[in-house]
Formats: C-alpha cells, structure tokens, sequence
C-alpha cells in the first residue's frame, strides 16, 4: 500500500519559473483531492530548483506536525517517530529531526517505521528508519529526482507517464510482494533501510548521493551486550505512550496469543491504552484474556466485543478492486484487496492503533525451512537462492518471463545483500530476506501513520539483528519481555486454537460473483505480462473440477490485482499528460 500521507521531495535537472513549479503543485493537488474526505492543507518550501512539499488532510488529529517550515527551512516527518512520546514528557519535531542530521540520535534510536526529511536553500535531505519500512519511493525521471510517499504522486507532480515494472509484477504473481523495492507504478524504488540522503546544487552542479549504513549498524548491535529485558520494555513504553499525541484514548487488542498479550501489557504499564478488547472468536482466546486480566489489578477496561459476520453486500468484487488502487496503487496484499469493501477516500485517525508486526523478525527463522535449518546456518550465503527460488516456484499461473525476471533477482540477491550487511551464511541471507525485502514491500501496516508497532521499538530491533542466522524458540522473547513487565501474564500459557479455524469468507469460486469472474479471467488471460495464458486457463480448468485449493484461489486474487491496476496505471498516465501540457503552457 502506498503511503495514506502525501509528500514529496524533488531536486530537478534545471531550473524553472514559479509558474511552472505552481503548475506542477497544482496537478499534483487535484490528483491527491480524490483520495481524502476532507480537504488538503498544502506545506511548501523551495526556490527554482528543487524543494519539499506536503498534503496535509484538513481533518488531521495527531499532536505532532507532519510538515512545518521554520526561517526557510522545510521539515516533514513521515510517521511519528518512536522517541516522539507523550505531548508532556517527549521531543518535539524540530528537537529530533536536528538531533538526527547531527548523528546525536542515530536512527536505529528511532525503531520502525520513519523518515525524516529537510530542505534548506537548495539542500535536501533524507534519513529513514534501519529497515526501510516506511513508504518512500524514488525516481529517477528525465526532468529530476523525486522522493515520494505515493509513486502516482510524483508522475503526476513531474508529468512522465508510468511505465512497467515487470520485477514488480512477477513478485506478485510469484512471492505476493514487489521484490528489491521494485514499484507497481513506473520504474522507480522505495527507499531501503538505514539511508542518507543528500541531494541539492552546489557550485560543482547538481549532485544526489544516498549512502547506506545497515551494515555499520548491524555490526554494532551485534557486537554490543544484548539489551536487558528492563530496556526492551521501556522502549515499547517510550513507543506507546506516543499514542497520547492523538485525541481519543488507544485500545489495543489482546486475544490468547504473544504478540497482542506483550503490546497489552506495554500499554497498560505506559498508561496509553484505555482497555485491551478481545473478540469474541474463540473460547480459548476470550477465556485466556479474562485470565489474564483477572490476575493483575488495573483501571484498563476489559471489553469483549461479539464477532460480527461479514458482509458480502454491495458492489461487485471487480468493481471494488478497479476502487482499490486509487489507495493501495497495487502495493498491498491481493487477497486482502479482494475481501476489502471500495475506498472511499481516507480519513484521518482520531486514535493511534497498535499492531504486532515485529515478532518474526525478532525471532528470526521464518523463511527458514524446519528440516533445512541446522544446514542452512552454516552454509553459505548463496545457497538462500536456492529457497527463493522454490518459493517463486509456487507461483501458480505466473509467466514465464515473470519467473526469469525475478529468478535473476533471487540469483544475485544473497550476494547483494552479504555485501551491504557483512551476513554470510544462508540462514542469515534469509532472515535479511524476510526483515529486509518482505516486510518493508509485503505489508500494509506502514502505510498508514496512525498505527503503531511497538514490536519495532529500537532495543527489540536489536534483539531481531542479534538473531539474524540464529533463530531463537518461539515465545521465549515474549515470556522475557512479560516477566520483567507484568510477571503474572508470563505464567499464563499462550493459547493456540486446535484445527483449523473457519473461514469467515466462502472461496472465491463460491462467491456470487464467480462467474463474472470467471468470465473476466478467461477475457484478460493473453493481456499480462506477469501471467501466463494457459496457465490461467489451466488454473480455471482446475477450479471449475472441483480440484481447487487456496494455492488457486491465491492465483486468482494476484491475477485479478493485477488486471485490475491497468486502469489505474492509465488514470495517472492521463493526468500526467495533463501536467506536461500546461508545463508547456507556462513557457510560451
């Protein structure tokens, strides 16, 4: 999912008139207006050149300025950072972005997710968190540089029509993510973790250089004594008592499980939630957090909230995904796009969320297969490829082409990556795989800057670096963290559901709209480069025997997401078109 902020940060080739700048500005809004329900405040600093730009929605909440200009220097912070705290006891936004371009903070400090960006008299600069996992893409256009939260933003903003990313594409079609940073939208790159960036004129010309320390950062936290447990808690307290810079009180969930029962207690140490909230799903899982709150004693409210079935009302599934893009421009989860209802627009949050993405880097192991584990540790680096490239095997229907494409990158990925990070063995090129490539391109959770994730908080970032090749027992982390911070929660078993769990939606081919479906498939299957014709028509043929299982229906959502996006891909094209033309009209 693209970013829900909207900001960008551009360095062109030569300079232009105000006119020409206000054009672009301008586009640039009217492409925006559409994705919020309320209207856009505008931040802007720049002279002829380059400058920063941020879209603030009028209806903004959050204690804490994304965008701000002080003595002609612009600053834009994308998410709130972890060390922002509470509005009482925290730093301020200028107060943390100088302490970060000074080194006095380092942005491993900082956790996850987060950039910072500041432009003074022509000179830009960009730092983000250590695992890249805020939204933040660059390009590289004819006319400049840009550095964007949304990849339609800056086509429309520079007026160059989006061309193809195949690498992209057969990531989803294969893995279910754009690899390396590739984007849906053009050719361009998210920002990878632990960037510098400098970008400006001086009197030698135009100059833009990115330098990235993951490997400087990893051999420090690696060689330096673990966190204490003590540590670890107080940084995810630091981290959730920033939940007090929104207006409403937090909830965070706890259900029977790890990660939700850690973030609870944080927030009830922190004083920054104002109940934990269970769904009603499970026995098990309402039974385990009764428990839980039973054994300790606090004014956090306990509420458990019956399961509502889901609705399967209102548009088409094909008429919700061609929606869908205006938010998510194709970089979101396609299963997840599918079951989703239309956007209607963003609306910004009056309350902070928490979400427990983090345990499985902290662990580490997750693209560690079991019976290839003790191997895997010691072998080298390179030997990775060779998991990678099974799992692009698993792409069902995907082209061949879409195959090669991202079978190079599986290739030279472990090389790639040793060199960066200094990790090199195949357990560690996978870990680095996960943390590094999946996470920061495969979720959806950092698009959106009301939600937290205190399992990213900076210590716990460490723990997860320490890890990397070296996977620890599942939960043992967890149990550390609860004793040093309500010991009683760490004596309660975690609950784990027996058998499957039902599924709240029926498979695609028995929903109302299968045949529609069906119908478009059969229509697009010679039209993508990412999928292979008879493949799909294999997929379809064995759907239609009663053979189909969720690797099917995987297929189906990644086909469809995909097929669905050209029509957006061509909105943005027009619209860029649109800001070339009266480009050209600001220099006749």
């Amino acid at each position: 999912m693209s970013s829900s902020l909207g900001f960008l940060a551009y360095v062109l080739r030569e300079p232009e008139t105000a006119a020409a700048t206000a054009t672009r500005v301008e586009h640039a809004r009217q492409h925006l207006a559409s994705r919020y329900r309320s209207g856009l405040s505008i931040t802007q600093v720049n002279d002829t050149r380059s400058g920063l730009i941020g879209f603030d929605p009028d209806d903004t909440a959050v204690m804490w300025d994304r965008f701000s200009i002080r003595s002609g220097t612009g600053l834009a912070w994308l998410h709130v950072p972890s060390l922002a705290g509470s509005p009482e006891e925290g730093l301020g936004e200028w107060e943390l972005a100088n302490a970060v371009f000074s080194g006095q903070i380092k942005p491993s400090e900082l956790g996850c997710p987060f950039a910072v960006a500041r432009w003074h008299d022509g000179q830009l600069e960009i730092v983000n968190d250590v695992l890249g996992l805020v939204r933040l893409f660059h390009y590289e256009f004819d006319g400049g540089d840009v550095w964007s939260t949304r990849m339609g933003l800056a086509h429309v903003f520079m007026g160059e029509a989006p061309k193809k990313n195949l690498l992209a594409w057969g990531g989803m079609a294969t893995i279910g993510w754009a690899p390396g940073g590739s984007t849906q939208l053009g050719r361009g790159q998210q920002v990878p973790g632990a960037s510098r960036v400098r970008a400006g004129f001086s009197r030698s010309g135009r100059y833009i250089h990115s330098d990235r320390n993951v490997g400087e950062w990893l051999e420090d936290v690696r060689s330096a004594p673990e966190p204490s447990a003590a540590t670890n808690v107080r940084d995810m307290e630091v981290l959730m008592s920033s939940a007090k810079r929104w207006p409403t009180p937090a909830v965070s969930d706890l259900s029977g499980g790890k990660d939700s029962r850690v973030i609870s207690a944080m927030g009830i140490r922190s004083g920054s939630i104002a109940a934990v909230r269970t769904i009603a799903s499970d026995h098990g899982e309402v039974d385990t957090a009764k428990t839980l709150m039973a054994s300790i004693s606090t004014a956090v409210e306990h509420l458990v909230i019956p399961k509502t079935a889901r609705s399967t009302a209102g548009p088409s599934a094909l008429d919700r995904l061609s929606t869908q893009h205006k938010a998510f421009e194709g970089r979101y989860l396609p299963t997840s796009g599918f079951n989703a209802g239309p956007f209607a627009g963003y609306r910004s949050g009056k309350q902070a969320k928490f979400n427990g993405l983090g345990g499985e880097v902290m662990n580490g192991g997750s693209f560690t297969p079991g019976p290839w584990r003790e191997k895997l540790s010691t072998a080298p680096a390179k030997e990775a490829s060779e998991v990678i490239v099974k799992m692009i095997a698993r792409g069902f229907a995907a082209s061949d082409q879409a195959k090669e494409a991202i079978g190079s990158f599986a290739q030279d990925y472990p090389e790639k990556i040793s060199d960066v990070t200094g990790i090199n063995t195949a357990s560690g090129v996978l870990d680095l795989f996960y943390s590094m490539d999946r996470m920061p391109n495969w979720s959806n959770v950092f698009a959106g800057s009301d939600t937290l994730c205190p399992l990213f908080a900076s210590s716990i970032l460490s723990l997860g670096a320490r890890n990397i090749g070296a996977p620890v027992p599942d939960g043992e982390l967890h149990r550390k963290f609860l004793s040093a911070a309500i010991p009683a929660w760490s004596k309660i078993p975690f609950y784990k559901p027996v058998g499957r769990s039902k599924r709240a939606l029926p498979m695609v081919w028995e929903s109302p709209d299968w045949k529609d479906i069906e119908g478009f498939m059969l229509d697009n299957a010679d039209r993508l480069d990412a999928f292979s014709p008879d493949g799909v028509r294999s997929l379809l043929g064995e759907i239609e025997s009663g053979s189909g299982v969720k690797a099917h229906e995987a297929a189906v959502h990644r086909f469809l997401w995909n097929a669905t996006f050209e029509g957006y891909e061509q909105e943005v094209a027009t619209e860029a078109t649109g800001t070339r033309a009266a480009l050209l009209k600001t220099t006749n």
